[in-house]
C-alpha cells in the first residue's frame, strides 16, 4: 500500500491525532526524503487502515498475527509502544543535533580567518554531529513500530472482545491523550481489565472417548463404530477412518464459561496395548507400541471474528501427530505444539482422521479407542 513510510505518518496527520509536538515531529520526518529515501517496506509489513487510531475489526490484520493469541499480541504491543516512546527520544536528539549543528555552521561562517583554531574544532564537532549514521534510519525504523504497535493493537481488543466479552468502551482511553499517548493509556486499561480474568483463570484436562461419550440424550457423538442398541464393548470395530465429534453438544466442555484450547492430547488404545504378555512369551510386538498418524481439525468454517453473519472467520492448522502410542497410560499421551490453536474455542465440531495402518502394518482396525484430551483455560 506505501510507496514510503512516511505515508502512514501523514495518515495519521490528516486524522489530527497526533499531540502537537508529534505532529511536528512527524512532519519534519516525513518531508526528509534523505532519511526515507525509496524504501519500500516488505509485503508482511504492509497494512491496510484508513486512521492511525485503532480500529476493531479482523478483515484488515495481517497474516502474521495469530488474532487469538491475546496475551502474546498485548506483549508485543506493549513492546512497540515502548518502542516508540524511545524512538521518540532519539528524534528529539536527533533535533537537537541539528539544531546544534545549525548554530555551529553559523559561527564557522562569522569567525574571522585568524581563529583557524578554533574553526578547525568546531568544524570537526560540526562534522560529528552531522554525520550521525546512527539516526539516518530514524523515519524507518519509527514507520516499522508504529505499523506494529497499530495492528497488535487492534489484534489486542479484537481478541480481548471474542474470548472475554470485553465491552469496545472499556479498551478505549476517554482522556485528553492523542497518538501514541492514546494508545499506550488504552492498552494499559486493557491490560487491567484482563489482569481481573486471568487472577480467576482455572485449567483443567477434559479426556474424551470418541468410542464412549454421549450427550445430554445419551446418544453416542459418535458414531463411526459398529455397536448394538445399548451399550458398546470393548471389542467393537472402528467401522471409518474419519471421525466426527460435535463438542457443543457434550457438557463438561460446552458448560465452561470463557473456555480456551491450551494445547489438545490424543492417546490411543489399540489391541496390543491391551495385551500383557507373560515373561517367557513377551515378543517385540507386544512389548512396543504401535505408533499411529492422528489428525485434529477443525470441522466448522472456522472462528467468527465479531458478531454480524459477515465478519471474517480465522481458520487455524489441523494437529498433526505422527507417532501417537498405542498405550493406556496417560503418560503415553501426545500433546500438540500448534501456536495456531492457542484460545480456540473447543466448543465446535472436529474431525478426527486416522492412519491406514501402524509404523509396524496393524490394521486401524485393531483400534478399540482414541481419547482426545482438551487442555484449556476457562473462567469459574
Amino acid at each position: 500500500m506505501y510507496a514510503k513510510l512516511d505515508e502512514a505518518i501523514l495518515n495519521a496527520l490528516q486524522n489530527g491525532l497526533l499531540t502537537e509536538e508529534e505532529n511536528e515531529v512527524f512532519s519534519e520526518l516525513a518531508s526528509t526524503t534523505e532519511m526515507l529515501g525509496n524504501y519500500s517496506p516488505p509485503d508482511y509489513m504492509r497494512i491496510e487502515t484508513s486512521s492511525y487510531e485503532t480500529v476493531v475489526t479482523g478483515k484488515n490484520l495481517p497474516k502474521w498475527i495469530q488474532p487469538l493469541q491475546f496475551e502474546k499480541n498485548l506483549n508485543a504491543a506493549l513492546d512497540a509502544v515502548d518502542a516508540c516512546d524511545a524512538l521518540m527520544v532519539e528524534i528529539r536528539n536527533y533535533r537537537l543535533a541539528k539544531v546544534q549543528h545549525n548554530f555551529i555552521s553559523g559561527m564557522l561562517r562569522s569567525l574571522d580567518d585568524d581563529q583557524s583554531a578554533l574553526k578547525e574544532h568546531l568544524r570537526i564537532l560540526s562534522d560529528e554531529i552531522s554525520n550521525l549514521e546512527y539516526f539516518d534510519n530514524l523515519a524507518t525504523r519509527l514507520g516499522n513500530r508504529l505499523i506494529e504497535l497499530v495492528e497488535y493493537t487492534k489484534a489486542v481488543k479484537l481478541g480481548g472482545r471474542i474470548l472475554f466479552g470485553f465491552d469496545e468502551s472499556s479498551m478505549e482511553y476517554s482522556g485528553g491523550f492523542k497518538g501514541v499517548a492514546k494508545i499506550r493509556e488504552s492498552l494499559r486499561n486493557i491490560l487491567f481489565e484482563y489482569r481481573k480474568i486471568a487472577s480467576l483463570d482455572q485449567e483443567v484436562v477434559v479426556p474424551i472417548s470418541l468410542k464412549q461419550a454421549k450427550n445430554s440424550a445419551g446418544n453416542y457423538l459418535v458414531k463411526s463404530w459398529s455397536d448394538n442398541p445399548t451399550e458398546r464393548s470393548r471389542n467393537v470395530d472402528l467401522t471409518k477412518r474419519e471421525l466426527e465429534i460435535d463438542l457443543s453438544l457434550y457438557s463438561d466442555i460446552s458448560n465452561l464459561s470463557f473456555q480456551r484450547i491450551r494445547r489438545i492430547g490424543v492417546q490411543v488404545i489399540d489391541k496390543e496395548s491391551g495385551m500383557v504378555p507373560k515373561p517367557d512369551e513377551a515378543t517385540v510386538s507386544t512389548l512396543h507400541p504401535n505408533f499411529w498418524s492422528i489428525t485434529v481439525q477443525d470441522d466448522s468454517d472456522g472462528v467468527r471474528l465479531g458478531s454480524s453473519a459477515t465478519a471474517d472467520k480465522f481458520k487455524f492448522k489441523p494437529v498433526v501427530l505422527k507417532n501417537v502410542a498405542g498405550s493406556r497410560s496417560s503418560l503415553a499421551i501426545s500433546w500438540s505444539k500448534l501456536n495456531s490453536l492457542t484460545n480456540v474455542n473447543a466448543n465446535r465440531r472436529w474431525k478426527v482422521k486416522i492412519g491406514d495402518t501402524s509404523n509396524i502394518e496393524k490394521s486401524a482396525s485393531d483400534i478399540h479407542d482414541i481419547v482426545l484430551h482438551f487442555h484449556l483455560a476457562y473462567q469459574p
